[in-house]
């Protein structure tokens, strides 16, 4: 007798039904059905012996269904105990007998044929799910077959039941972890390649088709071929050789790193089903439908149709393509809408853990609530009008969350910045200069306002309207109302909206225009220009001792000031006096004008300038002239060649920088009537000229030539023959030289132009005795010559040549005659000191001490007659050598003989 245990009942049957819904709902199908049908088939679907734990060997049924009804009531708080009661005393309602053998017998004959029912209903359902793909792996199907009451069903009965029905049911796998290098994405640019396979077999004749690559890695149709590191390096080599393009070269750089990281056959394997897993992930992201998946990537890439249905099925369905990963990535992202959403779908504790979920929604939170600070922000900033604070805050908003649409557009319809720093400047022509500062953006535009009803524009449309589209940070109003206070208003427009204003004010206020000053010895007249607006001008002198007074003006355009020193300068203010629409009193600002009382203005005509020392020691020059009443004179220098004004014509004294005019600076002095001025010494010619000054013209003087023209630079003389080439280093300027050269007391002279120069390349003297050569800078001007210090160079002489040769009789017994030297020269008469000189050696003596002196001798020479003389030399090995040297300073130039004649 088999005893009923109650606690193996609890843990095996009662707790796991309280989890299992699908069962306990079939149970409370079969006891609905129970109470329309009797029929033993109604309960058939269920396991209904292990349920109640029914012995296999049907012993003692009646006492082991007393024991288990027993125990359900006791455990009425538990649903399945309830059920499971309820259906027992169902079944007896319905007249079946649970303690008899007979009723468990007709059971599984019944459960046989409902079972067969259930397998062809659950295989229509799984194809009818699995349509889009046609795959299913074996642990879903087992999944799915417990899940409807099939878990006692072999593994080999579903699979025969299921592919029945067109679906194929193939192991599970897992994803590869392998990282694709850029290197291998960026063939997914060229559209040569399909997927990395192709790349793989590049050097096949034909593309693959068929591609496994999860159980496998082989390509077909019919016989299957293994994809190996042999081939991929014969892709490379394929690579290498191929006509270059940018497809192989990328091809060259993918399979350099294949070759490199994926030697092995598995781990290249993992690596082209990484490659796969990344394109079907690309294509899910963009919402591709699985049966538009799979046919490009059967159709596109030549993947196997099953592996392709496999990756899809692997990457979709209960194994989502997104996890936490996608939604920190896509809170980085700003998608904040997007991470949400995929928070919820895929924020499973069961799946990634309590902590890391909680470590998530935080992130995610953070950026929602630092969103929804932001936005809060930018409302009380557009309730206070700081478009300024929102346009800042919903920028930071939006980088938060980009697709958030909502967001940019409130950014686009904020008013831009106002303009800040607004400035109007009144010009001297009577206009307006407008300036401001601006630091929103190259997209937005300025429109200028101006208003005179006493209040600053507070919109565009409040004034009228100077300038609008404006790009540039300032305006010019050319025209501006006078003598009222005019307020000018600057808005930014950014696509149609305008920012609040920048405002200033100002009030114009023309001068007094055109004012001269006419002069007599001891009166100015003065004249001027009013605006119509004016209603007066004053008049203030300031006197040559700073004391001020002011000028009765009159009520015309003119007055004359009488009473004045001539030649004193005086300085006269001019305001012109306006009254405003509230009657206050203004006036401009000052316009002011030097003069000074004097007569007709007169030339210089008596310059005087001589050399002088400078009160430092210095040596100068000091010009003098007599002062003429009431105007200052200056001295201005001009180079020697310049072609200058004649005295009397009136010039510009800007225009005399072109004529390369410079004012001379010295120190003025006066005494008996005569100004004088005393300046350094100038360093080359120059022109002074006089001019008497008046305002910015005056009136070309006297003039007088001052200085010295610079010296050649670097000398020298070379001998060519009786010919002498002398060359230097001209002067910046238009000089020409004086050359002179010199013999003893007597000397030559001439002149050399740049331009003769240059085409004899120096200048030539025919001279056979100059002992030196000077030359001296000439300058012409204003019809007069000047020339520089000589510059000097020293001739060596040219010596006299003096020939010789030599008879050396031979040696006859130990015995040798005496040896002839018979000298002369050409024009050269004196004495001559010689020293003849023995060498015993093969080599001839190149000076007189390379040798033994073994005579002196002493010669007379007329300059036509040879002379002869004979000398004995020792006894000398052969071979030695006989040569004739200048003794000490001989003044001659010893020209040798052939060496025949020296060598013995």
């Amino acid at each position: 007798m088999t005893t009923f245990d109650q606690k193996a009942y609890l843990a095996d049957v009662l707790k796991p039904l309280t989890r299992d819904k699908l069962l306990l709902a079939e149970i409370q199908r079969a006891l609905r059905e129970l109470q329309g049908s009797p029929d033993v088939s109604v309960v058939a679907g269920l396991d209904l012996a292990t349920l109640l734990a029914v012995p296999a060997d049907l012993s003692d049924l009646a006492a082991h269904i007393t024991s288990v009804d027993m125990f359900l009531n006791k455990r009425q708080s538990m649903p399945p105990a309830q059920f499971l009661k309820k259906l027992i005393a169902e079944l007896k309602v319905a007249g079946h007998d649970l303690t008899s053998p007979a009723f468990w017998k007709q059971l599984q004959s019944a459960k046989a044929d409902v079972f067969k029912s259930k397998l062809a209903d659950f295989a229509a359902a799984v194809s009818l799910e699995h349509q889009a793909l046609k795959v299913i792996t074996k642990e879903q199907l087992s999944d799915k077959a417990k899940a409807q009451g099939l878990g006692s069903i072999s593994e080999s009965a579903l699979k025969l039941a299921v592919e029945g029905s067109g679906i194929v049911v193939c192991s599970d796998f897992k994803l590869p972890t392998t990282p694709i290098q850029r290197g291998v994405t960026d063939i997914g640019r060229f559209t040569e390649y399909r997927s990395i396979v192709d790349v793989l077999l590049l050097a096949e004749p034909q593309r693959a088709e068929s591609i496994r690559v999860i159980d496998e890695l082989t390509f077909g149709p019919g016989g299957r071929r293994p994809i190996t590191i042999a081939q991929v390096a014969a892709a490379q080599k394929a690579a290498e050789t191929g006509k270059d393009s940018d497809a192989l070269q990328a091809a060259q750089k993918a399979l350099t790193i294949v070759r490199t990281d994926f030697a092995d056959s598995a781990d290249l394997q993992q690596f082209v089903l990484a490659s796969f897993v990344a394109t079907t992930k690309e294509m899910l992201a963009r919402g591709e439908l699985l049966a538009s998946a799979l046919l490009k990537l059967t159709k596109g890439t030549g993947l196997d149709n099953v592996d392709a249905a496999r990756v899809l099925a692997k990457l979709s369905g209960s194994t989502s393509t997104r996890d936490l990963n996608d939604v920190t990535n896509l809170v980085a992202e700003g998608s904040l809408a997007d991470a949400r959403n995929t928070f919820d779908a895929v924020a499973n504790v069961d799946q990634f853990g309590e902590a890391e979920v909680n470590r998530v929604a935080a992130v995610l939170a953070a950026a929602e609530n630092r969103k929804a600070t932001l936005v809060a922000e930018y409302e009380a900033a557009i309730a206070k009008r700081d478009y300024g604070t929102a346009a800042n805050a919903l920028t930071q908003a939006s980088v938060i969350d980009r697709k958030d649409a909502r967001l940019t557009e409130r950014l686009e319809k904020l008013p831009p910045p106002s303009p800040e720093y607004l400035v109007a400047k009144p010009l001297e022509n009577g206009g307006i200069t407008l300036s401001w500062k601006f630091d929103g953006g190259a997209d937005c535009q300025f429109i200028v306002v101006r208003s005179t009803d006493g209040h600053a524009p507070a919109n565009t449309g409040d004034g009228s309207q100077l300038a609008r589209d404006l790009t540039a940070a300032t305006f010019i109003d050319t025209a501006p109302p006078v003598a009222k206070r005019v307020h000018y208003s600057v808005f930014a427009v950014r696509r149609g909206v305008a920012s609040l204003p920048a405002s200033a004010d100002q009030i114009v206020l023309p001068g007094p225009k055109d004012v001269t000053a006419g002069s007599s010895p001891t009166e100015i007249t003065l004249m001027w220009r009013l605006a119509p607006e004016a209603v007066g001008v004053q008049v203030t002198r300031t006197n040559p001792d700073g004391t001020r007074a002011p000028v009765n003006a009159g009520g015309t355009n003119r007055t004359t000031v009488t009473g004045l020193v001539t030649g004193e300068r005086y300085r006269f203010s001019f305001e012109a006096v306006y009254v405003l629409p509230n009657g206050t009193r203004v006036v401009s600002p000052p316009v002011a004008i030097d003069a000074s009382p004097r007569g007709v203005i007169s030339v210089i005509g008596d310059l005087h300038i001589a050399d002088a020392k400078l009160s430092d020691g210095r040596d100068g020059h000091r010009a003098t002239w007599t002062e003429p009443g009431g105007y200052s004179v200056e001295l201005w220098a001009f180079p020697v060649d310049e072609k200058l004004p004649a005295a009397g014509i009136e010039v510009d004294l800007a225009d005399l920088d072109g004529i390369d005019g410079r004012r001379v600076s010295g120190v003025l002095g006066a005494s008996s009537g005569q100004t004088s001025l005393s300046f350094p010494r100038l360093r080359d010619l120059r022109v002074i000229a006089a001019i008497t000054v008046d305002g910015n013209r005056g009136l070309f003087g006297a003039s007088a030539v001052v200085g010295s023209a610079p010296s050649v630079k670097n000398p020298r003389v070379d001998r060519y023959g009786d010919e002498l080439v002398v060359s230097w280093e001209w002067p910046h300027g238009d000089y020409s030289a004086a050359v002179s050269w010199f013999s003893g007391s007597g000397a030559q002279s001439k002149s050399v132009s740049r331009a003769e120069y240059k085409i004899n390349g120096g200048c030539r003297i025919q001279a056979t005795a100059v002992d030196r050569v000077t030359i001296s800078t000439v300058a012409f001007g204003n019809g007069q010559k000047w020339i520089a210090s000589p510059v000097e160079v020293q001739i060596v002489a040219r010596l006299p040549v003096v020939k010789y040769k030599l008879e050396i009789p031979p040696s006859r017994f130990g015995r040798r005659k005496p040896v002839r030297a018979t000298v002369e020269s050409d024009g050269f008469s004196g004495p001559v000191s010689l020293l003849v000189v023995a060498r015993e050696s093969s080599i001839m003596p190149s000076r007189s001490t390379d040798g033994e002196v073994v005579e002196k001798i002493r010669v007379d020479l007329d300059g036509v007659t040879p002379a002869s003389v004979e000398f004995n030399i020792p006894r000398l090995v052969s071979p030695f050598w006989i040569r004739i040297f200048p003794d000490g300073g001989a003044p001659v130039k010893l020209e040798d003989p052939p060496t025949n004649q020296l060598k013995g």
